[in-house]
């Protein structure tokens, strides 16, 4: 109790929402992720960068963090994702050339989702090996990653790098470390970015990485300085702020040990709060692409941005 009371009276004086406040709006947000993302697993027969693989890696997170989860729903969503026929789609069929391979960031989602396997059986884990050798075998002799499609649930050449750097360094993973190993360089080689996701995720990996507040403190404020005045933050300066520029951002705070209380996190836990809707998710737009059609689906990118805001919300939750 005096817990809880500490915790209100803190999020009260950084002018955010209470954890308190925010549980309500975690469990919607987790019941649409579970919801929506069975649903396009069931009709589309495939996993897709934007659905399966985030639902894994949210899902496993709110347990990770003592959230209710079906572990059941959890369990077999891993194994068909990492099934050895590829019913997910996410890997290429065996007799697909190499030069036909192309680097798909579902596969780095799918990694990412576990920071510990979720399986004993042998046959799982290799499967889970296929995905890590894949993510291996595409990694440039400079050691980054190539960029993978449209923005901003693809990712770019620094943001892809990040992330499967992330996914390579899981204890579970075979082999990884020369990856991880050859990614630092090329990420130490690289000068500040203005991209909204290499300033998240840059933040991320140092904090993963435990490093000092010496070095994580340049970082927080790079973040910090792309809060928009609603709480926000967006894709780009001329863009409206959303859930995935801010659930990125703010977890990133948070793991960096700016939590709820932090005020710019409090202030973006306050902008998600008020703008979900009541089936759980968060309105999102997609980014307009010189000679591109209008995309007319907004599930993939409504989805994306969802689960970037789960996986900031209830990080920042669990730390003050």
């Amino acid at each position: 109790m005096h817990s809880m009371l500490l915790a209100t009276q803190l999020a009260m004086l950084a002018g955010g929402p209470s954890p308190a406040e925010l549980k309500p709006v975690i469990e919607r947000g987790l019941a649409y992720i579970e919801r929506e993302g069975l649903k396009w697993k069931d009709e589309r027969d495939c996993a897709s960068c934007h659905h399966v693989p985030m639902m894994l890696w949210t899902l496993g997170a709110a347990k990770a963090l003592g959230y209710t989860v079906n572990d059941q729903v959890v369990a077999d969503a891993a194994a068909w994702t990492f099934r050895e026929d590829n019913a997910s789609r996410v890997l290429y069929p065996p007799e697909t050339p190499p030069e036909k391979r192309a680097y798909t960031i579902a596969a780095t989602f799918s990694v990412l989702a576990f920071p510990t396997p979720p399986t004993t059986d042998a046959a799982q884990l290799a499967n889970m090996g296929r995905f890590t050798s894949f993510l291996a075998e595409k990694q440039s002799a400079d050691g980054s990653w190539p960029a993978s499609g449209r923005l901003p649930v693809n990712a770019g050449v620094e943001s892809a790098t990040i992330l499967n750097r992330l996914a390579l360094a899981a204890p579970w993973v075979a082999n990884g470390q020369a990856s991880v190993d050859k990614a630092n360089a090329w990420l130490a080689a690289q000068p500040p970015s203005d991209d909204f996701q290499v300033r998240n995720l840059r933040l991320l990996l140092a904090a993963r990485e435990h490093a000092n507040d010496a070095a994580l403190v340049p970082l927080i404020d790079r973040v910090c300085e792309r809060q928009n005045a609603d709480g926000g933050w967006s894709q780009l300066p001329d863009m409206p702020s959303d859930a995935f520029a801010t659930g990125q951002a703010i977890l990133a705070l948070a793991s960096a040990r700016c939590g709820y209380n932090y005020p710019a996190t409090a202030r973006g836990l306050a902008f998600l709060q008020t703008t979900q809707r009541e089936d759980g998710a968060w309105a999102m737009a997609s980014r307009k692409v010189e000679g591109a059609a209008e995309v007319k689906n907004l599930d993939p990118i409504t989805y994306a941005g969802t689960a970037w805001a789960m996986l900031g919300l209830m990080e920042a939750v669990a730390k003050p």
